[in-house]
């Protein structure tokens, strides 16, 4: 992925860490894989991928797409899961709030 840092901090790290805890959220809520990832900035920036079993029993995302027309993706970003069953999620990063995070489901 070839998404930099913003100047309000490393939306990059900071998506990819969420991303994280929410597979593992809806992988234990009963989410078959693979799970279809999508993230949407408010800058209109956008990442595609599909988290898949690897051979050590662990997930393995692959990139299908991204479109970075600004250098950063800044937030709020919106990020949505899909399953292999059509059953989705969707976690909010956002800035300056005492919750970064909001999972709708």
């Amino acid at each position: 992925m070839s998404l930099k840092t913003s100047p309000h901090g490393d939306t990059h790290d900071e998506m990819v860490q969420a991303i994280g805890r929410l597979l593992q959220q809806v992988i234990a809520a009963g989410f078959e894989l693979p799970i279809y990832v999508g993230a949407v900035s408010r800058n209109g920036c956008t990442m595609w991928a599909c988290c898949s079993s690897d051979d050590f029993g662990g997930v393995k995302p692959t990139m299908i797409s991204e479109n970075t027309p600004h250098p950063t993706m800044t937030l709020p970003i919106n990020i949505f899961m899909v399953d292999s069953r059509g059953v989705a999620a969707r976690l909010v990063l956002e800035q300056d709030k005492a919750a970064s995070e909001r999972l709708l489901c």
